[in-house]
């Protein structure tokens, strides 16, 4: 079994006949392989079988949805021409049919449900809609697609929401979306292959949730999809997330499942009474839970969006200090940078430079930690330490592959301060 190294030299040495054989003894014993998968669209691309590695640069892009190499993939497959088909490599790619739900939550959903239900036409097996309580058209225009609507009482509970359009699921997979999210036609059918290259593997799959904000598009991680074998449960009435039955956090492994989403952009929807919703759940279940890090984390997130920023530091230092007997936890990273940007606001330079540090320290493969830590010793007129700093985030950018969510424009904002330091 040859190793990623072995395998670039041989791509180097041009020798794709090897490569190709190469790869395909490892997606024989791995079928979720993404390098080995890039690898053998690279020994298509040689052997100018431009269909063929086009498919196999596909199956790499939804096993690693943050690959930056992907549009310089395709473009390399178009121009090796269509060349001819290579019955392996179609063996490889091959999935058995294995059956999705969709479960979607709806409250007056009627300006994003339609197009939500058609995005999911041919994508899944089956759709489960969940009403909690809408008051304008929302039923009905699900009901003109012919799918039922159960009603749920609503109880300021997403997870039990959720775990209600559960109850009705008669797929293998099931995949919940929220009634504003709209699948990317070119994502139509990684749902289901997603499904069959993961069963029976007790884990959870995330999706991308890709966020339009005044005009920019940012990525964001979202744990939606899982076998219902696994008897995996929603858990937190707000800002949900998947749970064994015993109460233990799951694996995840990110997928490219995509979804446009408008529902943070503030030229769409009133940000203001999103996050006085979200505060009264959240305060709510601290007082039921005090020690509950995540949602002092997203109690303190909401005030910051507020721009409530002496209650968002009471809530953020709070995670912060939970979150260090978890240190494990997805989270912590996005805690401390949340603690970051809080204090700054609050003009705490000292507690938000201890954020950082603590972050590099304990996540030195997090790109964003570095790049903020460049900014910290940049301010200090550090220029050196600063310029390594940047250069490290620029690097860990392209191959961070975590589960906290990071910037994916990481890299230009590094480049950009780094010319800054050249000036």
């Amino acid at each position: 079994m040859k190793s990623n190294e072995q395998i670039i030299e041989l791509i180097k040495q041009r020798k794709f006949d090897s490569v190709r054989y190469a790869a395909i003894d490892r997606l024989t014993l791995n079928r979720i392989d993404a390098q080995a998968w890039t690898f053998l669209g690279q020994a298509m691309v040689g052997l100018k079988r431009g269909r063929m590695a086009k498919l196999c640069f596909e199956r790499a892009a939804l096993l690693d949805p943050f690959a930056t190499w992907i549009q310089q993939a395709w473009r390399d497959a178009e121009a090796a021409g269509e060349g001819r088909e290579d019955k392996a490599v179609l063996r490889l790619l091959e999935v058995p049919h294995v059956t999705v739900s969709a479960c979607i939550l709806t409250r007056d959903s009627s300006r994003t449900i339609r197009q939500c239900l058609e995005a999911l036409q041919g994508a899944v097996d089956e759709i489960v809609v969940v009403d909690t309580g809408s008051t304008d058209d929302t039923v009905q225009i699900v009901e003109s697609f012919g799918i039922p609507v159960h009603n749920f009482e609503w109880c300021d509970d997403f997870a039990a929401a959720r775990n209600y359009a559960l109850s009705f699921v008669t797929s293998e997979w099931a995949i919940a979306i929220d009634s504003d999210e709209i699948l990317y036609p070119e994502d139509r059918d990684n749902i289901r292959i997603a499904a069959a290259l993961f069963t029976g593997r007790s884990l959870a799959l995330t999706a991308l949730q890709m966020n339009r904000i005044n005009g920019q598009i940012h990525p964001l991680k979202i744990t939606r999809m899982h076998q219902l074998s696994d008897g995996m449960r929603w858990a937190d009435p707000i800002h949900e997330f998947l749970e064994t039955h015993d109460s233990q956090y799951i694996q995840t492994t990110q997928v490219r499942i995509r979804f446009f989403h408008d529902g943070y952009d503030p030229d769409v929807v009133s940000i203001r009474d999103k996050c006085q919703r979200n505060i009264g759940i959240l305060e709510r279940a601290i007082h039921d839970n005090p020690n509950n890090v995540r949602f002092h984390y997203y109690l303190a997130r909401e005030y910051f969006h507020l721009g409530e920023h002496e209650q968002a530091l009471g809530h953020a230092k709070k995670a912060d200090e939970l979150s260090r007997c978890e240190v494990k936890l997805a989270l912590v990273p996005s805690i401390r940078k949340l603690l970051y940007d809080v204090c700054l606001a609050c003009n705490d330079r000292e507690t938000a430079a201890d954020a950082i540090e603590r972050l590099t320290a304990d996540f030195p493969d997090y790109p964003d930690g570095w790049y903020l830590l460049g900014v910290i010793r940049m301010g200090k007129g550090d220029h050196i330490g600063s310029r390594s700093c940047f250069e490290r985030a620029m690097q860990l950018a392209s191959t961070y592959r975590g589960t906290a969510d990071f910037d994916p424009s990481i890299r230009q904002k590094a480049e950009h301060m780094l010319r800054q330091l050249t000036t």
